[in-house]
């Protein structure tokens, strides 16, 4: 093709790059940057999905394990049991829920567990020292 030719546009029009070639610098980022995201929001719901499905089938013994509790038996607290599996009883559960004990010396205590089968109540120990019966069971109770 001649100087002319190529000049006057005749070669560059009929040629496919004529037409994508000016629009590249603004398409292709945009294009990059709407693959990225999209293939992000695929990532974050993956990861999600992970997450929500370990919280869900082992979130109650992370959380024991995480705030350093340990199963006790009826012969280790008797009052604690005691007052758990009365509290159970009057709340209607099926089940007792499982009773640990956290070796600390704040007043805390909390319940975990989705399904009554799956629950378990854990107190701190010194919430065990300060507290009388009545007291505890408004603790459990709640």
């Amino acid at each position: 093709m001649s100087l002319a030719a190529h000049l006057d546009g005749g070669w560059s029009r009929a040629h496919p790059s004529y037409y994508y070639v000016p629009e590249a610098p603004v398409v292709s980022p945009v294009v990059s940057m709407e693959a990225a995201a999209a293939m992000g929001v695929a990532v974050a719901v993956v990861i999600w999905l992970v997450l929500w499905a370990i919280a869900v089938g082992a979130g109650d013994s992370i959380i024991l394990k995480s705030a350093g509790a340990r199963e006790i038996t009826k012969e280790q607290a008797p009052q604690l049991w005691n007052v758990v599996e009365e509290m159970s009883i009057a709340a209607g559960l099926p089940a007792m829920p499982r009773v640990y004990i956290i070796d600390d010396s704040s007043l805390n205590a909390f319940a975990v567990g989705r399904r009554p089968e799956k629950a378990a109540v854990a107190v701190t120990a010194g919430l065990l020292k300060r507290l009388n019966r009545d007291e505890l069971q408004g603790v459990i109770g709640h």
